[in-house]
């Protein structure tokens, strides 16, 4: 009797190992069994590489920036400046020789005028009540001689403004003044004078 007890609960454990393992091992459900990963679409993965492709060859055909060089400057060249000396003085001589100006003397020196390109003697003459010439000119008193260029003339009856040649001046500060004469034997008028000085700088 006892031991057809111990074969009952031997056969009733084997029943039980049997029954757990069905439905451990044997009967698992479908849900716990990891399911294999998915594999990418090829033709989503064929349109994202045609994409980049064509974003590359877009990028390749950008015009590239020109390189800008350096800009040289030029310094501004050379302007012309026109400055003016007034002549004081007026004086009428009848005299067929060459008479001072009072009050017309003036010291120059061509080194206070840099870039110094020419200078001219203007001067507003006249001949009164003749037929001959009247004259006017530029005197170095510092060297006692005339300035090359430095005479003008008019056979004007009225004010008339003539201007001279280019004139040479002798280095240094020199005194300078106005002489006049006529060559007939009439009076000869001398009424204001400038120098016009060009210079380029």
């Amino acid at each position: 009797m006892r031991i057809k007890i111990v074969y009952f609960f031997i056969s009733l454990a084997i029943i039980d190992l049997i029954i757990l393992n069905y439905f451990v091992f044997i009967n698992k459900p479908v849900s716990q069994i990891p399911s294999a990963q998915p594999t990418p679409d090829q033709s989503a993965l064929t349109t994202r590489i045609s994409n980049l492709e064509s974003a590359v060859t877009a990028l390749r055909s950008v015009t590239p920036i020109p390189t800008v060089s350096a800009i040289k400057t030029q310094s501004p060249s050379a302007v012309r400046h026109i400055s003016y000396l007034p002549i004081n003085g007026s004086y009428n001589q009848l005299s067929y020789d060459w008479v001072n100006v009072p009050g017309s003397e003036f010291y120059f020196d061509t080194v206070d005028y840099p870039g110094l390109i020419s200078v001219v003697f203007e001067a507003n003459i006249k001949l009164f009540n003749g037929n001959g010439l009247a004259f006017a000119q530029l005197y170095d008193s510092t060297h006692a001689a005339p300035i090359p260029g430095g005479q003008v003339q008019t056979k004007s009856q009225v004010d008339t403004i003539v201007t001279s040649s280019p004139l040479t001046f002798l280095p240094g500060r020199n005194l300078i003044k106005v002489q006049i004469k006529s060559l007939t034997a009439d009076t000869a008028y001398f009424n204001s004078g400038r120098l016009i000085i060009t210079s380029k700088y």
